[in-house]
């Protein structure tokens, strides 16, 4: 204890003594000195509290600067994911539209074909009010698979199937174009398919010629 007061009467004696020197001084060297004072302090301050609160604000300014940068290339990540995703869905509904215009314009040509099972019985009639046409053969072609009704998932669509007939024909040029045009201007329609012309002896000529019509049931009337 006699030690503490020792250096504690040594302390205020060597203040008292810096004291009255300072005051001893003229009052220009004591604003100088007070100026340099507060110069170190300053210094001090910088080096002990300044200088590692900049770093400290530095780091996390960079930080900062680093989590934006990275935000930034999410938002356009997720705006390209955006993009590409209307992008495909546009696609989709083009794609689609494009089916049921098809599937549109498949039954309206359906609802004009004349029905696989009356294709023989009508051509024979047909052919057979044509003066100068006659009929050497006709030939069922049987049945291929042609197409898918429905504009769905094509294991839920219908199967269309192709029919044909060939036709083997005799007579004049003229009335086989005859027995062509009354076909064509038949209410029911048929497909056309190949025409083969052959001069056998002039003036006959004879006639091959393939007609299809479509229909969801493979099976039909055979001639």
């Amino acid at each position: 204890m006699s030690g503490a007061i020792v250096l504690h009467d040594r302390v205020c004696t060597a203040l008292a003594r810096g004291r009255r020197r300072f005051d001893a001084r003229a009052a220009r060297e004591r604003l100088l000195l007070i100026a340099a004072s507060l110069a170190l302090l300053g210094l001090m301050a910088d080096f002990f509290l300044l200088r590692p609160a900049l770093a400290d604000w530095s780091a996390a300014r960079a930080r900062h600067a680093v989590a934006v940068a990275a935000l930034q290339r999410a938002g356009a990540d997720e705006a390209r994911r955006v993009a590409v995703e209307q992008q495909l869905a546009r696609d989709v509904a083009q794609g689609q539209a494009r089916v049921d215009h098809a599937a549109a314009e498949l039954r309206a040509l359906r609802a004009t074909l004349v029905a696989a099972p009356e294709m023989g019985p009508l051509l024979a009639r047909l052919l057979s009010g044509v003066a100068g046409v006659q009929v050497r053969s006709m030939l069922s072609l049987g049945p291929t698979e042609a197409a898918a009704a429905g504009a769905g998932a094509p294991a839920a669509a219908t199967p269309l199937y192709r029919h044909g007939v060939e036709l083997v024909l005799e007579g004049r040029y003229a009335d086989l174009l005859g027995g062509l045009q009354a076909i064509e201007a038949l209410p029911q329609r048929m497909l056309w398919g190949g025409l083969r012309l052959q001069v056998e002896q002039h003036p006959t000529v004879v006639l091959t010629v393939r007609l299809y019509t479509l229909s969801e049931q493979r099976s039909w009337l055979e001639l």
